[in-house]
């Protein structure tokens, strides 16, 4: 059951770095999310300093499997690109809730490579749970691309590989040296990347520049929410009875961040979009409960 618990951490570190990211994204219109990604993970390097401050073994790893956490560390990031340019052309309001179906390529893949299987009734609740989460967060506007589509599964076929090579590591490492030497990863990666591509440098810069000591607190503040997001994930994986089960949880994410979303607009509202009310929100309120039940059986069962 511990790993129930471990589970349940992340939508909500996840969900309070998607509000920051709302912020910051206003405040620094400059930087394309691409860019942002790459700003975000050259902080997190504090973060994965943070942790070898705090574990000293982490830095002893065996340079082996150091390279090969910083590896996936940039891999993770990579996994987001279809991500940006689908959510270019067709906005979030399509885009994001198809993240929901996820757990789905993780159960396939970590079944085909791990040999990980779940009960009947364990995959009919994740797919009642996935399913939920995808119709109540779809916003009924605008139109649907089958490039964008097509870009998303892409984006969560990466992904879902990541996440399972993650699993198949925690089982036998500990959690925080995974994230530790993922994070400084991909920090190096993209300061290379910055290093190399004017462009992405010159606006990373300028944003730097003029954003004043409360932005650069809030990016560094996201970065280590997402670095704690993952793992706080990690650590579900090495002990949870399927890797799928545990993502499916993060179907808590959306409900979450509306409930964030209303106090960040009622706190800002001229930065912060209005969040669903009347008959959407009540309608989402009403999936929400499908999916709490549903997440409670996976608990228990």
């Amino acid at each position: 059951m511990t790993w129930f618990f471990y589970a349940l951490i992340p939508p909500f570190l996840y969900s309070s770095s998607n509000i920051l990211d709302e912020y910051l994204c206003k405040k620094h219109e400059e930087l394309s999310g691409f860019k942002y990604i790459i700003a975000a993970s050259i902080v997190g390097i504090l973060s994965g300093l943070a942790i070898f401050a705090y574990r000293p073994e982490a830095l002893f790893l065996d340079p082996l499997y150091a390279v090969i956490f910083g590896i996936f560390g940039i891999f993770m990031q990579c996994c987001f690109i279809p991500y940006m340019i689908a959510i270019k052309e067709d906005g979030a309001g399509f885009i994001a809730p198809l993240w929901q179906i996820l757990p789905l390529f993780i159960f396939l893949i970590a079944w085909l490579t791990l040999g990980e299987t779940v009960t009947f009734s364990q995959f009919l609740v994740c797919l009642v749970i996935v399913t939920t989460a995808t119709i109540a967060s779809i916003d009924h506007t605008g139109k649907f691309r089958l490039c964008s589509l097509l870009l998303m599964l892409l984006s969560c076929l990466l992904l879902a590989s990541h996440m399972v090579f993650m699993r198949f590591y925690s089982q036998n490492f500990h959690w925080l040296d995974i994230a530790a030497w993922g994070a400084i990863g991909a920090g190096i990666g993209a300061s290379v990347f910055m290093l190399i591509h004017t462009p992405t440098r010159k606006s990373i810069y300028q944003a730097t520049r003029n954003s004043g000591t409360l932005s650069v607190f809030l990016l560094t503040l996201q970065a280590a929410l997402d670095i704690g997001a993952n793992a706080f994930l990690v650590l579900a994986f090495s002990t949870a009875p399927s890797a799928g089960i545990v993502q499916t949880i993060n179907a808590l994410q959306p409900f979450i961040i509306t409930f964030f979303a209303i106090l960040a607009y009622w706190i800002s509202p001229h930065i912060f979009a209005q969040p669903p009310k009347g008959k959407i929100l009540l309608w989402r309120l009403a999936c929400f409960s499908i999916i709490a039940t549903g997440i409670a059986f996976l608990g228990v069962a």
